[in-house]
């Protein structure tokens, strides 16, 4: 299984233990999913790293990426009706995943 596979199966599984009923994602806050189902605000992400400073989901964090040159892949992920999406930009060291609060612990 390929990395990006991986990181799938784990995104998925992840959400399957915290799948609750809510409006479509698009619609919502972002969060960026840490370890065990804990998550990090946008907020404090772009206080961390500058690369997350206006950040208000994925299309921004890629669209802002794509401007600078930098080749990005996006995953969404399903799970039960909910989305995440994955974004990995490797050649800034970056593999994060976007989730609604939902989600989060």
């Amino acid at each position: 299984m390929s990395a990006r596979g991986k990181v799938a199966l784990l995104v998925a599984s992840c959400l399957g233990l915290a799948i609750t009923a809510g409006g479509a994602a698009s619609q919502e806050a972002w969060r960026l999913m840490s370890r065990h189902g804990e998550c990090v605000s946008l907020a404090d992400a772009a206080a961390r790293k500058p690369e997350f400073q206006g950040v208000r989901g994925p299309e921004d964090l890629i669209a802002r990426l794509e401007a600078e040159g930098v080749a990005v892949h996006r995953q969404d992920v399903d799970a039960g009706g909910s989305r995440a999406v994955v974004v990995d930009a490797p050649s800034r060291g970056l593999n994060v995943i976007f989730v609604p609060p939902a989600k989060c612990r």
